[in-house]
Parts: structure tokens; C-alpha cells; sequence
């Protein structure tokens, strides 16, 4: 367009230069011309003269003479102003091409240009048709310019995306001035999606007619990904529990901060434009005796440009003394400065958890070696982590001896097999525990009977790490319940009728003597009083009874009895009371013995009684000696049985409580005599008896059992326990079941405490390296 406005004026300045030459020839000639006149007229009256004087001839000839020389003056400066007419127009003409030239120079660059730019340019009329457009937007469309021009966007995009273009294009026209937005579009011939910050200005005329509108559009993906990403990064720095920095060390030795996430207001009390360009500040309140330690660790790190990484004090201004642990690396840069990125966060919690850690760790260790029993741990291959005092003390084995080894270096190889086997087939369980009985040598060499009890510790994902275990030695207690049973035994077979009762002479138990000499079953006389037998009951008998027995004396004498079968037979009677280790009385023993036949011969022989009455007095020494060695058995029994520290009792097939020792009171809330006779559902109530049913009646088929239960005493509280039913088999019949209660409740205490206390210190531990995990991983990224 502005060539062809120019054109125009260049031909005006071409008329004007071709009548310029014109007019100055023929001002040139005028004084010629006038020169010309002047002589004619002179030669005119100096002919009239000359006619006079016949010269005219002479004066014609000179004035034509004049003339001719006039005449081809005129035409030689004629022909000098063609000359200089003609290099004028030929000056302008090169001008001209000069200027058409340079036109067309300056289209082709701006041409090549376009072409070459990276960005999108087109040119559309007002209506929106393409004029023009570079190959990039070609690449738009996928198709050529060629292709392109005459059409409009209708022809290439959906009707939404063109009704778009189109109201962005009106937008700028109806302005007057350039318009800016952003579109997302796909290009057609590879199929990527960009997003476009598109610039529109509308095209004049040099009258000021709208003739088109510019487009002009840049790929900014990069560019909204970098901020999407710098926003994210940002939001992710917002979120992150500490501070992501750069930080400076310039050659001079000077100190600056480039760079903190929002954290740092938080973390150090401090703005960021407070250390940009001068970190002093932040050390400033560095504690004075860890700030020698900071410019010794970062002159270090850029020395060797390796990590820097240390845990200092800080004074905030709001939060007083508290740790930081900063990491980041370095990198050298060109000016010779070394610059450092990386993340610092406050660590107080965590130093406040590692005392914490420490402080239960020697708790925890004092608490091990102040239990009495040997508890060790291993990890999941069967090697020793650590053990208390009791067992370094029992097996003769130091830490420095036995971490990191297994049992195959302190027992025989046959008990380490099994013990082995034993860790291998709980470490293969999800979760649970393991009880069992075995037997261990000590550090002297002597066997003990022990019970194993054992369980698997996890990390906070759930993962076994390993195993703790506790060993019992039940050796003297597998001695006491041997010589109980013994004692039991001999009670159970004394040939005299033993029966025990509670102080208001409920039978709570009768030997087999006892049965056959009365003819009743047990289950017939448990509970019921002694006065079931008695067939003559003498007033007088009975006060004396009594008197004696509130004396806590042993009383002795005679009863006549009803056998079951109605017969009558008279028997010989020691009652004595049953003390306790506080010296209450809880129960009565009476020892019987028929002397039914005993009294016929001493009916019989009364009238040789003067004869045999040494024999007599001899006779009845032996049977009070009988008695007092079956008293003293029966007060051993019982004084054993109320001194041991677990529960022991009876139950009868029909499992119904036969004996009980003192240690059921605290934990059933009755005294034994209050439990003699109940039935074990009763004791137990409906729950506990439902969980040990199994157990009971595997016990009544003979197995022994053993088990371990959380019982609730009677005030409440709860206790862990070892629980042995073991059957008492006669003639190969199963009679009842003796029950043997041990408290092991301070064991298990120990033990959930040093499991509670590993799982905290692995959680702790998780946490750290999880923690630290992340660090790294978002400093690698």
C-alpha cells in the first residue's frame, strides 16, 4: 500500500523537472533576443543613413551577420539546457529504481523474517479471510499457505474454537489497538497441545481505513509449565515442615541468603529481605558455643564441595533456644563464590525425642536387669540382640560374647535345635506368642526345667524384626508340685479315713479311706456336714468337741457312724485345726480309723482287761502315733499347699472344687472353704469357663494342660498367669484334675514394657530415616 501511495507523488516531481529546463532556456535567451531587436533597430536607421551614404549593404550584411551569430548562440545554449534536462530525469529515474529496490530489499528481509521466527504470524482482511500467514502457523493447520489463504477459521478448527478466534479478532478491531490473550490449541500435524499468548492489532491505510487485523502468537507452554511448577514447588515448600534455602559465601568471605521458602519467618524468626544480601543477622543468634563448630563445617564443605550437613542451637525470638539441623550442597560458581542449596528444619522435637529415647533406653535397661528373670532378644535369623543381667548371670555368657551370635554357641546342640526350631516356626506366624516347657543348662552345667515364653516384636509397618523372649525356671517349683503330689498321694492312699472341712464342718474333702469305710461316693459328702455319719449323737461329745477346737486344740475321741448301707461301726476321731501362715484357722482335719472290730474284741477280752492292759496302753500309743504322723502329714500338706505362691486346688470329674488353698482369696474374693463344693462354672463364671473348656475337659481324658490366662482378682484389677491342669488318674480312671495357678503377672508386665519401649524406639527410627528419605529425595529432584 505504500508504494502505491508513493507512486503518484514520484510522477508529479518527474512533470515538474521535465518543463524546469524549459523555462530557464528561454530566460537564458532573452537578453539575446533583445540584443537581437536592439541591432536590427540599430541597423534599420543606419540604413537610412547609409542609403544616403551607399552603405547600405554593408550594414544589411553586418546586421544578418549578427543575427546568424544570435541564432546559433541561442541554439548552443538550447542545446546545453536538453543536455542537463536529460541528466536530471536520468538522476531521478536511478533515483526511483534506487528507492523501488530498496522497497523490495526491505520486503524480502521482513519476508525471511517471518518465515524464520519461531512464533505464528498471519494476516487476516476484516471479514476474517486469511491473507498471509509463516510456516509455523502452518503447522497450526496442517496445511500449506497456499492452502490456507482465501479461507478462515471456520474451515479448520470446530465451530466453538472459531467462534473464539473470530470474537477475539472483532475485540481488537473494535479497540483500534493491539489486544493480548492466551489459547490453548492443538496443532494438526503432530498433534501437540501448547498454549498460546496470541497479540492481535488491527491494520490501517495511511488514510486510516481498517484494511486487517495482525495476529501474532508464542508458545508459552514451557513457560506456564515453569510456573505451574514454580507454584508448585512453592505450595510444596509451604507444606514442607522446614526451610528451603540458598545460601552464598562470596570470595570476600561475606555471607548472603538468595533465596528461602516462607518458612524461614517461622523457622529463624526472620524476613528474607533481612539476610538477601546479608546473612549476618541469622548468625548473630547462633549459640555461641556451637558457631565456631558452623564456620569450621561450611569452610569445609566448600573446600571439598561435599554435603554440609550439622545440628546447632538457634535463639528465636519467639521460641527461645531451639536445635536445627540443616543439609544442602554446594556448587562452585563462575565469579568464584560458592553457593549452597538445600533444607534446614527445627529439630527440637526430635532431640527432645532422642533424650526421651535415651532416657527409656536406661530405664529400660535398668528395668531388664532388675527383673529377676533371664529375658533376651533376637532378630529374625535366631541371633542374639541383647540380654538383662539375669541372663548373663544364668547362662554365663557377656555381651561381648554373645551379640550377633545364636544359640548354637551357648547350649548342646541337641537343645539348641530345638530351642532354634522353636524361634523359627514364631518367626514364620504374622503375630502371636509361644509357651513351652524345656530344659536349659545353666552356666555351671546343671539342667533346669524352664518355661519359655516368647513373642514376636514388628516395626510400625507391621514387618517381624525379630523375637523376645523371657525363660522361668519352674525347677524347684516342678519340685514342690512333685512333692505335693507325692504328699497328695499319700494322703489319698493313707489307709485311715482323712476328711477336711471349713469351720462350719462342711466336708470339702475325703480320702479313698474314707469312701470305703463309709460307703459313700465323695460327690455324696462334699459340702454336707460331719453329722451325715453320726448315728448317736451324745450332747456331751459334742461340747467337748467344741470347747476343745475353740481352744485351737486337737480334740480326740469316738463316734458312732452310719455306714450307707445303714450299718452302724464306731470310729476313732483326731479333729485338728488347719492354720494358715498368719496362724488363722480355715479348716479342720479329722483322721478316722474303724475300730468297730477293735471294740468287739475289747468287749470280748474286757474280762481279761487286767491281763491285757498293758497291750491296750501299747496298742493305743502305736494308733497316736498313727495319728499324730497322719496329722503332721495332713497340717504339712495343707501348710505347704497355703504357702505356695500360686493357686492350688481340686476338681472331682464332676468338676466340683474338692480343695483350695489360702492363695484362691485375693482372687476369686472367697475363702477356700467359701469355694469347696462349687462348681467350676460358678467359680469362673460363664466367659472364663467357656475360654478353659477345652482345656478342663482334655484334663478329665487324661492330658495334662497347660495355658496361659489374663485373670481379673477380685478388686479388679488383672494378672497374667500359668495355668497347669493335671489329671489325677487311679486304676486308670480319671478321678478329677489338680489345677496349679502361677502369677506371672510381673513378668509379663517386664515384657510389654520392653516391647512397648522397642516398638517406640523403631518407630522413632522409621520416622528418621523416612524423614530423612524425603529430604533427599526432594533434593535430588
Amino acid at each position: 500500500m505504500k508504494q502505491a501511495i508513493m507512486l503518484p507523488e514520484i510522477s508529479r516531481q518527474d512533470s515538474f523537472g521535465n518543463h524546469l529546463p524549459r523555462v530557464s532556456l528561454w530566460l537564458s535567451m532573452l537578453p539575446l533576443l533583445l540584443l537581437a531587436i536592439a541591432s536590427i533597430a540599430t541597423v534599420l536607421g543606419g540604413m537610412t543613413l547609409l542609403v544616403e551614404q551607399n552603405a547600405f549593404w554593408i550594414a544589411l550584411t553586418g546586421a544578418i551577420m549578427l543575427l546568424l551569430t544570435c541564432a546559433v548562440a541561442t541554439f548552443s545554449i538550447y542545446q546545453q539546457h536538453k543536455l542537463q534536462l536529460f541528466l536530471l530525469q536520468h538522476h531521478e529515474q536511478a533515483k526511483k529504481l534506487q528507492t523501488l529496490q530498496q522497497l523490495a530489499d526491505e520486503r524480502s528481509r521482513l519476508r525471511t523474517l517471518i518465515q524464520t521466527i519461531p512464533d505464528l504470524v498471519w494476516l487476516k482482511d476484516p471479514e476474517g479471510v486469511y491473507l498471509a500467514c509463516n510456516p509455523v502457523f502452518e503447522c497450526l493447520y496442517g496445511a500449506k499457505e497456499a492452502d490456507i489463504v482465501g479461507k478462515t477459521d471456520y474451515d479448520f478448527v470446530d465451530i466453538d474454537l472459531a467462534n473464539l478466534f473470530r470474537q477475539k479478532d472483532q475485540e481488537a478491531m473494535v479497540a483500534g489497538k493491539s489486544s493480548t490473550n492466551e489459547e490453548w490449541v492443538t496443532f494438526i500435524d503432530d498433534g501437540r497441545r501448547v498454549l498460546l499468548e496470541t497479540i492481535k492489532t488491527p491494520m490501517q491505510d495511511t488514510e486510516g481505513n481498517l484494511i486487517g487485523i495482525l495476529g501474532i502468537a508464542r508458545d508459552i507452554t514451557a513457560r506456564h509449565e515453569q510456573s505451574v511448577l514454580q507454584d508448585q514447588i512453592a505450595r510444596i515448600a509451604a507444606m514442607v515442615p522446614g526451610l528451603i534455602c540458598s545460601f552464598r559465601m562470596r570470595v570476600d568471605g561475606s555471607v548472603s541468603m538468595p533465596y528461602a521458602s516462607p518458612a524461614i519467618e517461622d523457622l529463624y524468626g526472620l524476613r528474607l529481605e533481612d539476610v538477601a544480601q546479608d546473612a549476618t543477622p541469622l548468625f548473630t543468634r547462633i549459640h555461641p558455643d556451637d558457631l565456631a563448630h558452623i564456620h569450621a563445617s561450611i569452610a569445609e564443605s566448600a573446600r571439598h564441595l561435599t554435603l554440609w550437613h550439622h545440628e546447632f542451637r538457634f535463639y528465636h525470638p519467639c521460641k527461645g533456644e531451639i536445635w536445627i539441623e540443616g543439609r544442602s550442597m554446594p556448587q562452585l560458581e563462575t565469579d568464584g563464590s560458592i553457593l549452597w542449596h538445600g533444607f534446614i528444619q527445627d529439630v527440637t522435637e526430635c532431640k527432645r525425642t532422642e533424650n526421651t529415647l535415651r532416657e527409656n533406653s536406661a530405664f529400660l535397661d535398668m528395668l531388664l536387669n532388675a527383673v529377676p528373670v533371664p529375658i533376651f532378644y533376637k532378630d529374625t535369623e535366631g541371633r542374639y540382640l541383647g540380654f538383662n543381667k539375669a541372663f548373663e548371670e544364668f547362662f554365663g555368657q557377656t555381651p561381648e560374647d554373645l551379640i550377633g551370635k545364636s544359640v548354637f554357641d551357648i547350649a548342646p546342640r541337641e537343645l539348641a535345635t530345638i530351642y532354634h526350631a522353636k524361634d523359627m516356626e514364631l518367626l514364620t506366624r504374622p503375630t502371636g506368642s509361644q509357651v513351652y516347657e524345656s530344659q536349659v543348662k545353666d552356666a555351671r552345667g546343671a539342667i533346669h526345667n524352664v518355661i519359655f515364653h516368647k513373642a514376636t516384636f514388628t516395626n510400625i509397618k507391621g514387618d517381624i524384626r525379630g523375637l523376645i523372649g523371657a525363660v522361668l525356671d519352674i525347677t524347684e517349683r516342678k519340685r514342690a508340685e512333685d512333692q505335693l503330689h507325692k504328699l497328695s498321694m499319700a494322703v489319698e492312699q493313707s489307709p485311715s479315713s482323712i476328711v477336711i472341712t471349713d469351720l462350719d464342718t462342711h466336708i470339702e474333702y475325703v480320702n479313698e479311706a474314707f469312701c470305703q469305710s463309709s460307703g459313700y461316693h465323695r460327690d455324696e459328702v462334699i459340702g454336707k456336714t460331719l453329722c451325715v455319719l453320726h448315728a448317736d449323737h451324745s450332747q456331751a461329745t459334742d461340747a467337748g468337741l467344741w470347747e476343745t477346737l475353740k481352744q485351737e486344740k486337737t480334740w480326740k475321741g469316738e463316734f458312732v457312724n452310719r455306714r450307707k448301707n445303714g450299718e452302724t461301726y464306731i470310729e476313732f476321731a483326731y479333729i485338728s485345726p488347719v492354720r494358715q501362715s498368719d496362724g488363722q484357722i480355715t479348716h479342720y482335719l479329722v483322721i478316722k480309723e474303724d475300730i468297730t472290730e477293735r471294740k468287739r474284741i475289747g468287749q470280748e477280752l474286757d474280762r481279761y482287761r487286767h491281763h491285757l492292759e498293758e497291750l491296750v496302753n501299747e496298742r493305743t500309743g502305736q494308733l497316736q502315733k498313727a495319728n499324730r504322723i497322719l496329722a503332721e502329714r495332713e497340717k504339712f500338706i495343707r501348710t505347704v499347699t497355703d504357702h505356695l505362691p500360686g493357686l492350688v486346688g481340686y476338681w472331682d470329674h464332676e468338676l466340683r472344687c474338692r480343695f483350695a488353698n489360702a492363695a484362691y482369696l485375693p482372687w476369686v474374693g472367697r475363702p477356700p472353704e467359701a469355694i469347696l463344693g462349687l462348681h467350676i462354672q460358678d467359680l469362673m463364671g460363664e466367659k472364663l469357663f467357656r475360654q478353659n473348656e477345652s482345656y478342663i475337659r482334655a484334663a478329665l481324658n487324661g492330658e495334662q494342660q497347660h495355658f496361659e490366662r489374663v485373670l481379673t482378682k477380685a478388686d479388679g484389677s488383672t494378672g497374667h498367669t500359668w495355668t497347669q491342669y493335671i489329671p489325677d488318674i487311679v486304676d486308670g480312671c480319671v478321678q478329677g484334675f489338680f489345677v496349679l495357678v502361677t502369677d506371672i503377672t510381673n513378668i509379663k508386665q517386664a515384657q510389654q514394657e520392653l516391647e512397648k519401649l522397642n516398638e517406640q524406639l523403631q518407630h522413632r527410627t522409621e520416622q528418621a530415616e523416612e524423614a530423612s528419605h524425603a529430604k533427599s529425595a526432594f533434593l535430588a529432584n
